[in-house]
């Protein structure tokens, strides 16, 4: 996992754009810290994004939009087949929910071609994966132990 994370990499994993995330950052929503003239942001700087409940909201929303885009066939197809999937989980320990954040980090960082939306709310979690489909698959893999137990 990297140790930083740039405005580039948060457009990965929310969807959202340069401009609305320097919003976020005016606000005060996001925190982060300007190394040069680029931002930065911890893991820590993501999760409390992650937890801010206006936020939260409005990447499910965007989530429902892309996965109506899947359906239609209006996405950007990567690898050889592509898979869209929303996976719920519910009544998670705050353990879960921190272990399941951290394979979301990880692999967005790995994985560039993954469009990937999350979303959380007392306990329970909406994950959507838009994406090449072996790839889903070993997110799929390493999340599967973590809500095992």
């Amino acid at each position: 996992m990297a140790d930083y994370y740039t405005l580039k990499d948060l457009h990965e994993i929310t969807g959202y754009s340069d401009r609305t995330l320097r919003r976020y950052l005016a606000k005060g929503q996001l925190k982060g810290r300007k190394i040069g003239s680029e931002w930065r942001f911890t893991k820590d700087d993501v999760t409390a994004l992650f937890e801010e409940i206006d936020f939260s909201k409005s990447v499910a929303s965007l989530a429902s939009e892309k996965v109506k885009m899947f359906l239609r066939g209006e996405y950007e197809k990567k690898g050889d087949h592509s898979m869209c999937t929303i996976w719920d989980f519910h009544d998670l320990t705050d353990d879960q929910v921190e272990r399941i954040k951290h394979i979301v980090m990880r692999v967005s960082n790995q994985h560039k071609g993954i469009e990937m939306r999350f979303h959380q709310d007392n306990g329970n979690v909406r994950l959507s994966l838009i994406g090449d489909i072996d790839y889903i698959g070993d997110i799929m893999d390493d999340i599967r132990p973590v809500i095992k137990g």
